[in-house]
């Protein structure tokens, strides 16, 4: 597989009950993607056995994580998997799924606030699933929190039944959403339904795949005001490189590269004010009878200071 370089088209369909979970996980380098599921291991050592050697696992990049409820309540576990969540700085895809049960929900298990926590403290998740697990009140506000002003998570899936945690969160994300340019995938149970909070999430989540469409156009040679507005706006957003690779079939470290480039090209005055629409050419200005300066004479370095809090999305169109 490494001399064919297919290493990243390789899937192992079935899971098995590993004997030694630390041993395969640490000499099994190029599985990129793993699933740990206490159900298929037949000692519940095993399970915290790979809980431990995870945050080793340097080349886990996407983890399912498949916890029997009886296990995720006990605080080794738990606090294993929050350990690991709150620390790698590797993982991009998380599914963690807590089989619900058949008995009827209880509010006393409710969400683990220690989960919360380790997933507010975390930087490289891009895609994160939920399944079984319902959040009080203040796990909710903590997860707004961090939906609202992460950087780095992209995709936030949460499924429960009932739907009273999904409910909640809903209520609390969207006084502010609005200022999140980073969410480009929200669902939940209730996000279907015809409720006010979910509109406005739902906007603000389309807004933001617009936005990457045409910054990645824009990143790509496509120069246009509005692409550079968009670009500006969601240029830290993970999902820009993503959309970018799929447009230029480029690494990353490319395609960063690219980014810092393109919105380097406007950053002076003359460019940004010709992009933006503001003059044709370059800017030039008539000297004043009372010899104040223009915009022209600042300098370089004063310009720039300037343009720190200006976009072009701040330049309206002619009436």
């Amino acid at each position: 597989m490494r001399e064919a370089g297919v290493r990243e088209r390789f899937l192992v369909g079935s899971l098995c009950d590993v004997v030694n979970p630390r041993t395969a996980l640490t000499e099994c380098k190029d599985l990129s993607g793993v699933v740990v599921d206490s159900r298929n291991m037949k000692n519940v050592r095993r399970f915290c056995s790979a809980l431990r050697v995870l945050p080793s696992c340097t080349y886990v990049t996407s983890l399912s994580l498949g916890v029997a409820k009886r296990l995720f309540h006990r605080k080794v576990v738990n606090g294993l998997i929050a350990q690991y969540i709150a620390s790698t700085m590797i993982l991009r895809e998380l599914t963690l799924t807590v089989p619900i049960p058949s008995i009827m929900w209880d509010p006393v298990f409710c969400g683990e606030s220690a989960l919360v926590r380790a997933l507010s403290l975390n930087k490289s998740i891009r895609r994160l699933h939920i399944e079984g697990i319902n959040f009080n009140e203040s796990e909710a506000q903590v997860l707004c929190e961090t939906l609202q002003s992460t950087r780095t998570l992209c995709y936030f899936y949460h499924h429960r039944d009932p739907w009273l945690s999904t409910t909640s969160l809903l209520q609390k994300l969207s006084p502010n959403f609005s200022s999140n340019y980073t969410i480009l995938g929200l669902k939940g149970p209730t996000l279907q339904d015809a409720n006010h909070d979910g509109f406005i999430v739902d906007d603000v989540v389309h807004r933001n795949v617009s936005l990457v469409a045409r910054a990645a156009h824009f990143v790509t040679g496509t120069r246009h005001r509005y692409l550079a507005a968009a670009a500006e706006l969601v240029k830290f957003n993970p999902g820009l490189v993503e959309s970018v690779q799929k447009l230029s079939s480029i690494n990353e470290d490319e395609v960063l590269s690219r980014i810092k480039s393109s919105l380097k090209s406007f950053s002076e005055l003359d460019d940004f004010m010709c992009l933006a629409g503001v003059v044709k050419y370059g800017v030039s200005c008539h000297r004043r009878d009372d010899a104040q300066k223009h915009l022209v004479d600042i300098g370089r370095d004063c310009w720039l200071i300037i343009r720190q809090f200006l976009r072009v999305g701040d330049i309206l169109d002619e009436p």
